[in-house]
């Protein structure tokens, strides 16, 4: 990338920081391309939530949160095991008990499993989801009940105009960009590993992963790559 090129992000992003991206020079399409919507299994029973729950995302917060409302449980009787930054904050906000955190999903598992008192996970979910965290624990002896708690739409857009790098929040947000679009050489600007691992997967030979995975990371990482781009 140079400074005047043109990315794309996956998620639509605030006023400050389309403005911050401008500033260092970098053009800027956003859309959002998924959709996630808290929809809660009607025959989900009480007994089925075990004491420790496991969240990957903002939204599996939320659905847990409503979860919690629609069968009238306690939160204080759950231990939340979720990604940090972003997740985790979401979880304070709805005064749930983290009990452990990590950068991501594989990660996450690893911090479940140092607990050898665990015996069985509660994992809030989406209908569309990577298999890391489960078939680890798993693997490990642990129980897995899988809630559907939301779920996830694929809402591709064709960007017409040549892009140098993608900004991606998701496996799910790679999978709705390539729908209509194509690597073209382009980096992947990925907001965790997992994410990383799916975009090379699937063919993207350039990618760069933000230390952290939040929103403000992964522009600090879109940033930097194009300063290094230039002077490279």
């Amino acid at each position: 990338m140079n400074p005047a090129t043109h990315i794309v992000s996956t998620k639509k992003l605030t006023v400050a920081r389309l403005h911050q991206l401008e500033l260092n020079g970098l053009k800027i399409t956003h859309a959002d391309f998924i959709n996630r919507t808290i929809q809660i299994p009607i025959e989900l029973d009480a007994s089925f939530l075990k004491q420790t729950i496991a969240i990957t995302s903002k939204t599996g917060v939320k659905a847990f949160n409503e979860i919690v409302k629609k069968l009238k449980l306690n939160v204080s009787d759950f231990n939340v095991y979720c990604i940090e930054l972003a997740t985790q904050q979401e979880a304070l906000k709805y005064n749930l008990q983290v009990k452990g955190v990590a950068k991501d999903a594989d990660l996450l598992a690893e911090e479940i499993l140092k607990d050898k008192s665990i015996k069985v996970v509660t994992f809030i979910c989406s209908n569309i989801r990577r298999e890391q965290l489960p078939d680890k624990l798993r693997a490990n002896g642990i129980k897995v009940n899988e809630v559907v708690g939301y779920h996830t739409e694929l809402t591709p857009e064709k960007i017409n105009e040549n892009y140098s790098g993608v900004l991606f929040y998701s496996p799910s947000t790679i999978d709705s960009f390539l729908r209509l679009n194509k690597i073209n050489d382009a980096v992947a600007l990925c907001i965790g590993k997992t994410t990383a691992q799916y975009a090379k997967q699937l063919g993207f030979k350039k990618i760069e992963v933000a230390e952290a995975t939040s929103v403000d990371e992964l522009i600090k990482t879109a940033i930097l790559y194009s300063k290094k781009s230039v002077h490279a």
